[in-house]
């Protein structure tokens, strides 16, 4: 077996000596991948060294940027060393083109700085929730997060127009920005969703949006949440492209559009929130974004089809405030969500199901990602405590009981098998779900 000593110093050739630690400090924030150090690459030339490097040493490498995998999520570790390849170095965006609407960057830069970069051009990636911009680009395609999507912009890793990547064995492809008839397979989508089993993400091209013209915030309550999730397809159905739609349960709705001082506009509209029996009143959030007379005819349709379904507006106030606090989630401690795809059919059964089999605890439920034919409804425990495995654990049990089937990330077994080809030595660690 390889020892420390050669696997540091031909790293540090790689990347510098100033970029590979050992020291506790940095090694255990992998905890659960137990690396024998750290190595930090700037550029895909190093990805790659590193990777064949590993590769002939016998070194398995777990793929991380900014701390944003939870030590959960690695197996159990096998006899072989192991080290941790971090990318948050590889932060460079580099290329912003306003005409084709394209950016260009590397991997490990996190999406709210990506975003902010975008801002200074008139750009943007997406209204996407605030929660998913604490990942990285290359984390964020590589094991993508449920709650990328947006109604007007659908999910992110569509806006992927091609990728960069790094092999196992050293080889570096590059997938070519190009119609996809003209090329013939789109061969990012290999890599997108891989889980890093194929290979290290180190740059991305992905689509961009200018920044709307006017931006408008509409919220109304129901009696009923199930008349909201109605209300929200009914908005769709009538060809509104929203940038985001949510729809809160009762308790969700009070988290988040309590107000912040002693009393508001909002106050009495929550108050009845708060004071109706059960899980099942609501609300439903819709931000619209674009030219101003598309936003009004999308307004008037939204009007139209809560009204139809039972809601009344509330106060500008209140969703203004709501999408002030939505800005600095990102920054939260959340608790963890465990969410599940429905059909429209099955969301009044459903919804009366799922506070039912959690016996009584009080717990938060909202539905988001909706689509013209379903949506995802992500509930959690409303108190948080030291162990959120087990909570999630818990949840993901009552969901089963429900009748629901818990969103998990899949590894298709074609994927093993691609790995089996492209990493025959399992050099790469790959995270688990």
């Amino acid at each position: 077996m390889t020892d420390h000593d050669t696997i540091a110093s031909q790293l540090a050739e790689i990347v510098g000596a100033t970029h590979v630690s050992s020291a506790p400090a940095d090694v255990d924030a992998y905890g659960g991948l137990e690396p024998l150090l750290v190595v930090w690459p700037g550029a895909a030339s190093e990805v790659a060294r590193v990777l064949r490097t590993c590769t002939e040493l016998g070194v398995a490498v777990g793929v991380s940027a900014c701390g944003t995998r939870a030590t959960r999520h690695w197996p159990v570790p096998d006899d072989r060393p192991r080290i941790a390849l971090d990318t948050r170095r590889m932060l460079n965006i580099l290329e912003v083109d306003e005409l084709s609407l394209t950016v260009h960057s590397q991997c490990g830069i996190k999406l709210v700085h990506l975003e902010q970069a975008l801002n200074r051009h008139g750009l943007t990636l997406g209204a996407y929730p605030a929660l998913i911009q604490r990942h990285t680009l290359g984390g964020i395609l590589a094991a993508p997060h449920p709650m990328a999507h947006s109604p007007g912009s659908g999910w992110l890793t569509e806006a992927c127009m091609g990728v960069s990547v790094a092999n196992a064995d050293g080889t570096v492809m590059h997938t070519r920005i190009a119609p996809r008839k003209a090329t013939g397979p789109d061969m990012a989508r290999l890599y997108l969703g891989s889980h890093g089993s194929l290979g290290v993400i180190t740059t991305a091209v992905l689509r961009v949006h200018r920044q709307p013209e006017q931006e408008v915030v509409r919220s109304y309550t129901f009696p009923d949440m199930a008349q909201s999730i109605e209300a929200a397809r009914g908005i769709l159905a009538r060809g509104a492209r929203p940038a985001r739609l949510r729809v809160l349960g009762k308790e969700q709705a009070l988290v988040e559009l309590e107000p912040s001082g002693v009393a508001d506009s909002g106050a009495p509209v929550l108050g009845s929130l708060r004071e109706s029996p059960g899980h099942g009143s609501g609300a439903l959030l819709l931000v619209l974004a674009g030219p101003a007379a598309l936003v009004a005819a999308e307004q008037r349709l939204a009007d139209e089809a809560a009204t139809a379904a039972g809601g009344r507006e509330l106060s500008l106030a209140v969703g203004s405030r709501w999408w002030a606090r939505e800005a600095g989630a990102a920054t939260e401690s959340l608790p963890v969500p465990v969410g599940a795809r429905v059909c429209y059919a099955d969301s009044r059964l459903m919804l009366a199901s799922v506070p039912g089999s959690v016996q009584r605890r009080k717990v938060l439920v909202w539905a988001e990602e909706f689509t013209l034919q379903g949506f995802t409804l992500w509930t959690a425990f409303k108190e948080v405590n030291n162990r959120p495995t087990q909570q999630a654990a818990l949840m993901r049990s009552a969901l089963l009981d429900a009748g629901l089937d818990p969103l998990r990330p899949d590894f298709p077994p074609l994927l093993d098998e691609l790995r089996q080809l492209l990493d025959p030595t399992q050099t790469l660690v790959v995270m688990e779900a």
